[in-house]
């Protein structure tokens, strides 16, 4: 997702998390990794901040393999 002029993308980022957690209604539950990256602290190019929201993602899961906590990255 790409959210301009979004100054701290961490609550939006949250209540994506919510909204994949709170989608299935009892049945398996969902769960959801994100990883962020804004523009220009982490890269001044789309290359860059694919690469880097990209990276955060997969630390995310790795972080959260075989837990039930959900957080952002």
């Amino acid at each position: 997702m790409i959210a301009p002029a979004t100054a701290d993308p961490r609550p939006l980022a949250e209540k994506i998390l919510h909204a994949v957690a709170h989608a299935s209604h009892g049945h398996e539950e969902l769960s959801a990794s994100i990883g962020i990256a804004v523009f220009p602290e982490d890269g001044r190019t789309i290359e860059l901040l694919l690469r880097t929201a990209d990276e955060r993602l997969l630390s995310a899961k790795r972080r959260l393999h075989g837990t039930s906590q959900r957080r952002a990255a």
